[in-house]
């Protein structure tokens, strides 16, 4: 906030912000390089003043970022006022107010007013019953003046628990998946979307085939399952796969949210080990698979929860050498089935049941998962809780109240925000 250059206050010189006085003081700010340097004059005279040197350095340094700083403030409070003014009942008004931003060639700005209007409403959706319609009306017209967006996400047939009603589909992961490695992510690793089993082995070999065996590869993949017997359909499913190759050595990570080996998790074992037969006969294959409970309980979250888990497989090498050591191999010797998965992989289960027969299982109630924003560690009991919400649910016909961990809704709703704001501003 803004300080009296006369006083001793050391921390209020540090933390001087020409973006909170622009805020506290707008007024005063019609030629904000003026007020600044009328400042820096009068702090020149303080002689006296033991922090005078300080805050000439303090006030020097913002003189250069002013424009854009004062910029940026304006244009919040400028978009906050129009939002302000979308009608958000008529809907012919509402796209209207779009259609003209378009026409004036202002798609960041509607990108950036979109992303708001859909989070000012997220809380309204963390209801026992999810209050629906204002979200609703926002997606559904953005939906209809960019007709475009409706090729990110599918229809869920089958809504169950949850918040979600759509599933973002493969063009939608694949866009979150370029989304995060631009921000490297997965620290360097490749990830690719799959449309089918054709799909990846086309991949699969454009990864390995060939490659250096004397160096450790990486790569993951997010398979996106179809019909067996109607193969142009998609199903609703995804599943993510990490592979990593060293020395002539594949070693393979499956963690379907589904849990337990499904059908889902059999046929991608099977298509694997024909696959390294076929491609890779030299070369040495152990298959990782998680199988013990199902990790999602609704229809609509397993894109999410492919993309987390790569994240955390690509991350934090702790997850795989957690499943090396919790694997157990069966009749056949090269596949491991992993009961647990490390607790970091478990903060989006929706079951908070799960969750306590799990802790109970592994023992790791008081085990800290760390990450950039968590550096002091948090146990899987803390984050969950911070997530979870009444919800009603409906089980053998009867509705309950009934508590879930919504952590995967928020990324579903994030992600989804995410989505339609860059899609708006390429038009695509």
């Amino acid at each position: 906030m803004a300080f009296n250059f006369r006083s001793y206050d050391v921390n209020s010189i540090l933390s001087y912000d020409i973006s909170t006085e622009f805020y506290l003081h707008p007024s005063t700010f019609e030629d904000p390089e003026k007020t600044i340097k009328s400042k820096l004059e009068e702090v020149e005279v303080q002689l006296d003043n033991p922090c005078r040197e300080l805050a000439l350095t303090r006030l020097s340094s913002l003189l250069p970022s002013l424009p854009t700083s004062v910029h940026c403030e304006k244009s919040m409070i400028s978009k906050k006022a129009k939002i302000e003014k979308i009608d958000k009942r008529d809907a012919k008004r509402f796209r209207q107010f779009f259609l003209n931003l378009n026409e004036t060639g202002n798609q960041k700005e509607s990108s950036g007013i979109a992303k708001r209007l859909l989070a000012e409403r997220v809380d309204e959706l963390y209801q026992p019953t999810p209050l629906r319609e204002k979200y609703e009306f926002v997606l559904q017209n953005l939906k209809l003046v960019y007709p475009f967006l409706n090729t990110y996400f599918s229809k869920s047939k089958e809504p169950g628990e949850g918040i979600g009603k759509n599933v973002i589909a493969a063009k939608g992961v694949q866009h979150i998946v370029k989304q995060l490695e631009r921000k490297n992510a997965f620290h360097g690793c490749d990830a690719s979307v799959c449309f089918s089993f054709e799909d990846f082995s086309e991949k699969l070999q454009q990864a390995f085939k060939d490659k250096p065996t004397t160096r450790c590869i990486q790569h993951c993949f997010i398979l996106r399952h179809r019909h067996q017997s109607k193969p142009k359909e998609f199903i609703n499913h995804t599943t993510p796969i990490y592979m990593e190759k060293s020395h002539d050595v594949f070693e393979i990570f499956i963690t379907d949210s589904g849990g337990g080996v499904r059908h889902w998790t059999e046929n991608i074992i099977t298509f694997l080990n024909e696959e390294m037969c076929t491609h890779f006969p030299e070369s040495q294959t152990k298959i990782y698979h998680y199988s013990g409970k199902k990790r999602q309980s609704d229809f609509t979250s397993c894109p999410i929860f492919s993309i987390r888990d790569i994240v955390h497989m690509t991350q934090d090498p702790n997850m795989l050498k957690w499943m090396r050591a919790h694997g157990s191999s069966s009749q056949e010797k090269n596949i491991f089935a992993v009961p647990f998965l490390h607790p970091k992989m478990m903060t989006t289960c929706q079951s908070l049941s799960y969750i306590d027969d799990y802790l109970k299982a592994t023992h790791t109630k008081d085990t800290k998962i760390y990450s950039k924003s968590k550096p002091l560690g948090k146990t899987l009991k803390q984050i969950t809780d911070k997530h979870t919400h009444l919800m009603w649910v409906e089980k053998e016909g009867k509705k309950m109240l009934k508590k879930q961990n919504l952590k995967i809704a928020h990324l579903y709703l994030k992600y989804e925000r995410s989505i339609i704001a860059d899609a708006i501003v390429r038009g695509a």
